[in-house]
Parts: C-alpha cells; sequence; structure tokens
C-alpha cells in the first residue's frame, strides 16, 4: 500500500478511535486474585473486605432505570439491522433477545459510578497507595468520580442482558445513513452488540466476575475489548472505501496503522496517563492480539480464546506467545514470617503484570513502556503498619541489566520521595529479580533485606513452566 493509502486508511480510522470511548459493560476495579492459581492465596484475602451485596447493586439499577425510557419503534428497527450487521462481522449469531433501553448521560455516569466494584476497588487504591503511586489522602470516592468522567455513548449489561444508549445517540439513529455522526453512532452500537454476542456465546459476567490477578484481568479485558474493537473497524473500514481482509492480512500495516492512533476520546478526560493506559491497553492492544489471533486461525480461534485467554499482559503486547501457548515462569509466596512477627498486617498478595510495571516505571521518567518490555513474572505483598501501607513487590525481568534498571527508576518514581517523607524503601537486585520494599519498620528493614536475598537467589522463589 503506498504512503497516501496508509495516511487515508489511518484517516478514516480516526472516527473508529474515537469510538472506544463507548464500551461499557461491566465496569471492573482493581480484580481479584485468580482462584485456583498458585498465584492465588488459599481462603481469600488476608484482611477481610466486605463485598457490595446484590441487592445494593439492583437498588442502583433500578434508580437509574427511572431515567431512562424504552426505545422507540424507529430506533427498534435500525437495531434489527445493526445486529445482522454484528452478527456478519464477528460471525456469531444471536441466540435469545434482549432490552434496549434509552438514558441520559447522567444516568449513564451515575450507573457506571455505582457498578465499580466496591471490593476491588478497595484493593487497587490500598496497592496504589503501598507502591507510592497515590496520595494516601485520595479516598475511593475520588477514584470513582475520576471514572465516571469516562464519556460512553452506551454499555451492554449482561446482568440484566440490556443494551442501552445514550439519548443523543439513538435519537440519532433515525438520521440519513450517510451522515458521518450516524456511521460513528452506529459503529458505536456494533461495538456494544458485539458484547452481547460474547455474553449469549461466552457468558460474559462470568468471566468478568472471575477471580484473576490484576494482570490477568487486564490481559482478559484486552481480549474482550479488542474482539469487539476488531468486529467494529471492520463494520467502519468498509464504509470508507478499504479491503478490511487485506488491511487484517498485512500484520505490519494493521498493527503500525492502529497503535498509530491517537489516544482514545473518552479516555482523554481521565487525569494522567497512568489512569488512562490500561483503559487505551484494552481497545489498541487488544485489538492487535484479536487481530492476531483471527489471522492464526480465523474468527472460530478468536471465539475459542475467551475459554482460555490470555493470562499476562505480555501475553497481549506479544501476542505470538499467547496464540503458540508459550508459558511463563511464576513467583512463588513471598515469605512473610518477619513483617507478621513485627507487627505488620498483611492485607493481599497479587499480580501486577508488565502493564502495571509500565505505569509505575514511567512515575520516574519517559520510557516506562520500553524499560518493562522485559518483565517475566512478578508478585505484589501490600501490608499495612500502623496508619501506613506498605508493600514488597519481587519482579522478574528477562536479564541482569534490565533488573538493574527496575531498581534505579523505582529510586527515582518512588523511592527518594518516599525516604524525604519519614518513610522506608529499600531494594535488592538478585540476578534477574528487582525485589523493592516500601514502608517496612526500619528496625526490621535489615533483618528483611537479608530474608528477601536469601529467598530471591534460592530455587523457592520462582517456579518455570515445565518443557514440552
Amino acid at each position: 500500500m503506498s504512503i497516501r493509502g496508509e495516511l487515508a486508511l489511518r484517516a478514516g480510522l480516526l472516527c473508529a478511535c474515537v469510538l472506544l470511548s463507548s464500551c461499557g459493560g461491566r465496569l471492573q476495579g482493581a480484580p481479584t486474585r485468580e482462584a485456583d492459581d498458585p498465584e492465588s492465596m488459599a481462603g481469600g484475602d488476608l484482611h477481610g473486605t466486605e463485598i457490595a451485596g446484590d441487592s445494593k447493586r439492583e437498588r442502583i439499577a433500578q434508580e437509574v432505570a427511572r431515567a431512562d425510557r424504552p426505545a422507540l419503534p424507529r430506533e427498534l428497527a435500525v437495531l434489527e439491522g445493526l445486529k445482522r450487521e454484528a452478527e456478519r462481522v464477528r460471525g456469531l449469531r444471536f441466540v435469545r433477545d434482549f432490552e434496549l433501553r434509552v438514558q441520559t448521560e447522567e444516568a449513564i455516569a451515575e450507573f457506571v459510578r455505582h457498578e465499580i466494584d466496591a471490593r476491588r476497588l478497595r484493593r487497587a487504591r490500598a496497592a496504589a497507595v503501598a507502591l507510592g503511586l497515590l496520595d494516601p489522602k485520595v479516598t475511593g470516592d475520588d477514584i470513582m468520580d475520576e471514572m465516571s468522567k469516562i464519556e460512553l455513548q452506551g454499555y451492554y449489561d449482561p446482568t440484566h442482558q440490556r443494551l442501552v444508549l445514550r439519548d443523543d445517540v439513538a435519537m440519532g439513529l433515525g438520521a440519513a445513513v450517510g451522515r458521518a455522526d450516524t456511521v460513528i453512532w452506529r459503529s458505536v452500537i456494533v461495538h456494544e452488540l458485539v458484547h452481547a454476542l460474547q455474553d449469549q456465546h461466552f457468558g460474559l459476567e462470568e468471566q468478568l466476575f472471575s477471580r484473576r490477578s490484576t494482570d490477568a484481568h487486564h490481559a482478559y479485558m484486552a481480549l474482550m475489548e479488542g474482539d469487539a474493537t476488531l468486529a467494529m473497524m471492520r463494520y467502519i473500514v468498509a464504509r470508507v472505501g478499504f479491503d478490511f481482509d487485506a488491511l487484517l492480512g498485512d500484520q505490519a500495516l494493521f498493527d503500525r496503522t492502529f497503535s498509530g492512533l491517537p489516544a482514545i476520546h473518552g479516555v482523554g478526560a481521565l487525569d494522567t496517563p497512568a489512569e488512562q493506559r490500561p483503559e487505551v491497553f484494552r481497545y489498541q492492544s487488544g485489538a492487535m492480539l484479536a487481530a492476531g489471533v483471527v489471522r492464526e486461525g480465523g474468527l472460530t480461534r478468536l471465539d475459542r480464546a475467551h475459554a482460555q485467554p490470555p493470562s499476562s499482559t505480555r501475553q497481549v503486547i506479544e501476542y505470538d506467545l499467547y496464540i503458540h501457548g508459550h508459558g511463563r515462569p511464576k513467583v512463588n509466596r513471598i515469605p512473610t514470617e518477619l513483617l507478621r512477627q513485627s507487627g505488620h498486617e498483611l492485607l493481599h498478595e497479587d499480580v501486577m503484570g508488565r502493564l502495571e510495571l509500565s505505569s509505575y516505571l514511567s512515575a520516574g521518567g519517559a520510557g516506562g513502556d520500553m524499560l518493562a518490555s522485559g518483565w517475566k513474572a512478578d508478585r505484589l505483598l501490600v501490608f499495612r503498619r500502623g496508619e501506613q501501607l506498605g508493600s514488597i513487590w519481587v519482579v522478574l525481568m528477562d536479564k541482569p541489566d534490565e533488573a538493574r534498571v527496575v531498581i534505579a527508576r523505582a529510586l527515582d518514581a518512588v523511592g527518594r520521595k518516599t525516604r524525604a517523607a519519614g518513610g522506608t524503601f529499600e531494594t535488592i537486585q538478585a540476578v534477574d529479580t528487582a525485589v523493592l520494599i516500601r514502608n517496612a519498620d526500619p528496625k526490621v528493614m535489615p533483618r528483611l533485606t537479608q530474608a528477601l536475598q536469601r529467598w530471591a537467589m534460592s530455587e523457592q522463589s520462582v517456579r518455570y513452566p515445565r518443557l514440552p
């Protein structure tokens, strides 16, 4: 394809980039750990937390429902045509009907705010504070306020099997098909209809509420959103005069075209790049993952991916690792005896992954994505000492030099600031492993670093996948 043709294609896909802010579904905070994975800790959280009950969620849904209306006949007629389009671009058929509702922007924002799982949000906030990435004064309500700034044009709710459109989007459905904004709005709906197809064929709600690590949760969300985004792209690219299959077949052109698009429109409402990065990742990297899977084995292979999704964000970014089934090492349980004996309250463990490592390293300067590219495995332990949250983060990299860079950047990102504020921050390098210890009791820190050094250097710290 000529340079002029590629630029024209990218211009055509620009409107698709704007659409990527549209997807709602079940909004998630930080995920729980994988229930049956060795990375999980038996018995759930080390420190119990209450989970918001279904009754509260149902009450909120009822309050929001009072601010909406049923779809008009002309809107339902357009929806039926778009359902056929969604079936065509995704290669699945609807097996049951669902409800279409129309809500105001304010009602959608309120629903988004209350759909964020309170337990997962508490875990995400605790991890960010413990790592030194979030001011302890920032509350869960503050975070929910930020999340509700994302401008959703519609969402699919798998619990109630309901597609919700913003009122101005629904009103635009009756406009002439040739109008640019009508193409945009209809593309939004195709994206959401693919989520409805995912729900009917793959059990979307069950997948969304599966107990996964933060890393595995980001990876699954990338598959889910990337799948819908790829179908949406197929729909819209045909309307700007290009052959989507030719684009998909040229891996370098596809990745270059899609990764070169600007940041997602609605996500721009979030204050910082660190807040925006997971949302952008789900759509951009997710679409490239979905394209790679389809390129390898067609839409049938993409269907199978939902039964066995990628387990890490590295598998999303380097999707050949996922497609060809390469296993990954796992960091074992971090020894906690000294922490327990010295009065530290252990809260939870998690696997943060390459995406979150990139955000962490970016807090210390540019180039976080590149510096995190050597991530192989990690494990995070969050604890409380008095009123202060702290953490031990063990990060396994491909090479010793990369572990050294992680330590240097960690000092720039949070280490010096933590020490200046009166906290503790120590680091250990054990060959290709970086260990970052924040806000442990200074009296126990020397013994703790020695114990972690011995553990990190031993075979007990990492478990590697068996060779075939």
